[in-house]
């Protein structure tokens, strides 16, 4: 594991240069894929940050990196650590104005993978609603959020990119007064038959 200036020194250097070149119109995309779309107050969900096609602009390029930020209401919603997919290393911490950051010291070759995990979290459904949370590449903050890659020149490119999700959170069903009062009835019963 590089020193934290060391591995700071090469995503600023990484960063300044995919800032230089973006990538032309692509056909990569990311997705938030929910474990569980039934649910209800008090659940824990897992939500995955998926990349999709991700080497359909840049082939036999590397991936080197992502940043993200993540836009939702955290009085609904309560977000976990992020578990970076296998390929990354959370640098999220580098960053102060992005959310979730990653790279992968040696780069993601390109060997047509359809989709690629860059993260998972924990999802706490605190309140019930119809509740929407955003991952984004803010364009203000060139070389800090996007995907950032190598072409098969060597010439970096990145990739501003955003999904959204929405998630209708239920409020956990009460029992109703008759069901309580049908339970009561078949408890008595059993006493008595016993």
């Amino acid at each position: 594991m590089l020193k934290r200036n060391n591995l700071k020194s090469v995503l600023l250097a990484l960063a300044a240069i995919c800032g230089l070149t973006t990538a032309p119109a692509h056909a990569a995309f990311l997705s938030l894929d929910l474990s569980d779309t039934d649910a209800k107050v008090g659940d824990v969900v897992t939500l995955d940050l998926v990349l999709h096609n991700p080497f359909d602009s840049v082939t036999d390029g590397l991936l080197y990196g992502f940043g993200f930020s993540m836009d939702f209401d955290n009085q609904g919603l309560s977000l976990g650590p992020a578990t970076m997919g296998a390929d990354w290393e959370d640098v999220s911490a580098l960053y102060a104005q992005t959310d979730l950051a990653g790279l992968s010291m040696f780069g993601v070759p390109d060997m047509g993978q359809t989709s690629l995990l860059l993260a998972s979290f924990e999802l706490t459904l605190n309140k019930a609603g119809n509740f929407v949370l955003d991952v984004f590449s803010d364009s203000n903050l060139p070389g800090e959020q996007g995907l950032f890659y190598l072409d098969q020149s060597g010439a970096p490119v990145s990739l501003l990119l955003d999904a959204s999700t929405s998630l209708n959170v239920s409020a956990v069903s009460e029992p109703g007064v008759l069901a309580l009062f049908t339970l009561g009835l078949m408890l008595a019963a059993r006493r008595r038959f016993n």
